[in-house]
């Protein structure tokens, strides 16, 4: 039989192991709900990228075949690439006023 210092010293071995074992089971869904946060945030990102990029494309479009039909001078395309949404926006107004000038 084990004598009661013995008994001792092993419930006090298992409180700490069960200490540590949960202080690790934390820590571990800590680190996991992070990386999950991570990965949504670079869905969202990544979903806003894609929209704008889906906007300068149709506004790419849009604004070459306004200059077509206005039988304007074609801005470059490396121009067009260059311009950030707001740009081919105004770009594109501009050239639906001149549109509406003709008419």
């Amino acid at each position: 039989m084990l004598a009661q210092s013995e008994l001792e010293r092993e419930k006090h071995e298992a409180r700490l192991k069960y200490q540590r074992d949960e202080l690790s089971r934390r820590h571990e869904a800590e680190q996991r709900e992070k990386r999950i946060q991570e990965a949504e945030q670079r869905v969202r990102e990544a979903e806003q990228r894609l929209h704008e990029a889906e906007q300068r494309g149709e506004l790419f479009g849009f604004v070459q075949s306004l200059e077509r039909f206005l039988k304007v001078e074609p801005t470059p395309k490396e121009t067009l690439r260059a311009m950030t949404l707001e740009q081919l926006q105004q770009l594109a107004e501009q050239l639906k006023a001149r549109l509406t000038e003709h008419a």
